[in-house]
């Protein structure tokens, strides 16, 4: 951690959190600073919607799951401050870190706010789908939302699993869990937006099949400047292959339905069945 920011969470102690969050909307604002705020679940395109925000802009700075970090070094769980396994993200997910995940949040804005010379902060935050009215609240940044279906979204997780040839292919029960978690936070995430008319709202199939016109619409909606060399810049990363998981390029038509090849009936009844239950009515049968 840097050492500016370990003052500002040493100086910030939980009685006060209110007054330095006005305190960093005051700072962002003096120093004519615009904030972003890319939300949505892992493998959802939270990434390349960041990217695709800040594109052809010298003025802006994208930073990328810097509470990350913070949490890792915060840990002390099964797996020690590196582990990527279940046991860290669960307790992440805890009900009582979503106060400590808006604030470390807001102190990074703060250290960013006060040493950089961009006029645009965008931040992917990772781990915080459930806290995104609170951080909106206490950052006074502008929200963007993505959501992708639920089986897109698992057959993600799926492949990203694969990346360790010795890691198993979970059960029906995961499949289930999975669609669970997806559904409990769209709902949660539909209740906000529902309050929130100036949040911008995007389906990851709908960037893959049309993204110049999608993104143009949330450049619009977001009073960013549009021009052809985004344009351009988009539908080179949208057309390009890659072979890099963590990549931003690829062919998007072709990510839409991936999906209904590699998952099979029973797992996407599972998906279903979890999903169900919390009736978003954002796709057909979920």
């Amino acid at each position: 951690m840097r050492k500016s920011a370990t003052h500002l969470l040493a100086l910030t102690t939980f009685p006060v959190r209110g007054l330095f969050s006005a305190s960093v909307r005051r700072l962002l604002g003096l120093r004519n600073i615009r904030l972003l705020l890319v939300f949505g679940l892992s493998r959802s395109g939270t990434t390349f919607l960041a990217e695709a925000l800040t594109l052809e802009n010298e003025d802006a700075l994208k930073l990328h799951e810097p509470v990350k970090k913070l949490l890792r070094l915060s840990y002390r769980g099964a797996g020690g401050r590196s582990a990527d396994d279940e046991a860290f993200w669960s307790w992440v997910f805890e009900s009582e870190r979503a106060p400590w995940k808006v604030h470390l949040l807001v102190c990074t804005i703060a250290v960013e706010a006060l040493r950089a010379r961009n006029r645009l902060l965008c931040i992917k935050p990772i781990s915080m789908s459930d806290c995104v009215a609170e951080v909106a609240a206490a950052s006074g940044g502008s929200v963007v939302f993505i959501s992708r279906h639920p089986c897109g979204r698992s057959d993600s997780l799926m492949r990203q699993r694969g990346l360790d040839p010795n890691a198993p292919r979970p059960d029906v029960k995961a499949f289930e869990e999975m669609g669970r978690e997806w559904g409990g936070a769209h709902a949660s995430f539909k209740g906000a937006f529902a309050k929130h008319p100036d949040w911008v709202w995007l389906k990851f199939e709908d960037l893959c099949a049309e993204p110049v016109s999608v993104l143009e619409d949330a450049y619009d909606r977001l009073d960013l400047s549009w021009s052809d060399r985004i344009a351009s810049r988009l539908m080179q990363m949208t057309t390009t292959e890659s072979s890099e998981f963590y990549g931003t390029l690829r062919n998007s038509r072709a990510q839409i339905d991936k999906w209904k090849k590699s998952l099979t009936e029973r797992e996407v009844e599972a998906i279903r069945t979890g999903a169900r239950s919390y009736a978003t009515g954002l796709y057909d049968g979920f």
